[in-house]
């Protein structure tokens, strides 16, 4: 289930944030796209890379957000500034609020050698234990 900042949020409802380490608007996208085709070693965002290529959600990914029942919100760098203003984290980064606070789930310094198929097979993990109560 995909959510935005901007909706009404249960308290108590547990909410993943899916930080991308780029910034929003179609400028910084066709920018992001040229950086992913002349150096995409040098790329910044993992998280980006993994769950998108040059230019479309990969078909996996975007299958995963519809069937998933966790609350998933997605922010670029700029959003997630205005959202939460001084909290300092690395990007990428996916955050899960329990309501008790921010738990990093992974982190900058966590993306080497991680796939989709990886990423989805921890938020599916996630998911089970969400719903089964052992929050």
């Amino acid at each position: 289930m995909v959510g935005k900042i901007s909706d009404p949020i249960d308290p108590g409802t547990p909410t993943v944030y899916f930080i991308y380490n780029a910034n929003s608007g179609k400028f910084n996208a066709y920018l992001d796209m040229l950086h992913k085709v002349i150096s995409p070693k040098t790329y910044p965002c993992q998280l980006c890379d993994i769950t998108y290529g040059v230019s479309k959600i990969r078909p996996a990914w975007k299958e995963f957000r519809e069937k998933s029942r966790l609350l998933m919100i997605f922010l670029h760098k700029d959003e997630w500034e205005e959202a939460f203003p001084g909290k300092t984290i690395t990007l990428p980064s996916v955050l899960l609020d329990r309501g008790k606070g921010l738990e990093v789930i992974l982190g900058a310094s966590d993306w080497n050698g991680v796939g989709l198929e990886d990423l989805m097979n921890q938020l599916t993990s996630l998911e089970a234990e969400l719903i089964s109560g052992e929050f």
